[in-house]
């Protein structure tokens, strides 16, 4: 009898641990193929966020440059213009750091040795880890005449983990000695 309530008592703890426990999601970083094939690229039009990298790999049998005009100057020698020139097989990767890569729209030009020219369309969108349709530095339940205090927020998660080690650990133990009555009992039945 006191096994069975030992037992219902760790599996109610074990759920509300789970309900209770905060939660955290964030974007992680991604790649982007882009394949410059003989006459077109797949895909000729791109919507990625900021943080993640656009590989474009050439797969024709010539040489290629790719160009990213930044600064829009119509020129190629900027700090974030792009210019790599390829052989066939090789690519190129551009990471859009979000330092550097606001939200925007860019050309990918792509040009031949031929001297032939394919575009391709770069649309980049702000990286809002866990904004998700809220204003920009809007949080609920705050009071906006209140500072907020951003160390304190920031730490919420860790004033959680000695409630989260000490839930785990008195589990721990229930479960040890359910295991230990279990055992006693079995062997005073033999």
């Amino acid at each position: 009898m006191a096994s069975s309530r030992v037992c219902v008592s760790l599996v109610v703890s074990i759920i509300a641990l789970c309900i209770f426990a905060p939660t955290v999601s964030a974007h992680g970083a991604n790649t982007f193929l882009v394949i410059a094939r003989g006459t077109y690229l797949q895909p000729d039009t791109m919507e990625i966020l900021q943080n993640d990298t656009v590989e474009i790999h050439n797969s024709a049998e010539s040489n290629r440059t790719v160009r990213i005009d930044f600064d829009g100057d119509g020129l190629y020698n900027g700090s974030n213009d792009v210019n790599c020139n390829l052989a066939s097989g090789e690519y190129c990767a551009l990471w859009l750091e979000p330092a550097n890569w606001t939200e925007g729209q860019w050309t990918i030009e792509i040009i031949d040795e031929n001297g032939s020219r394919m575009n391709a369309s770069l649309t980049v969108q702000a990286d809002l880890h866990g904004v998700n349709g809220n204003p920009i530095g809007y949080e609920f339940g705050l009071d906006d005449e209140e500072p907020q205090d951003d160390a304190a927020s920031s730490s919420t998660f860790n004033n959680w983990l000695p409630l989260i080690a000490l839930a785990s650990g008195i589990s721990g133990l229930l479960l040890l000695s359910v295991v230990k009555n279990r055992q006693v009992g079995s062997s005073e039945e033999e």
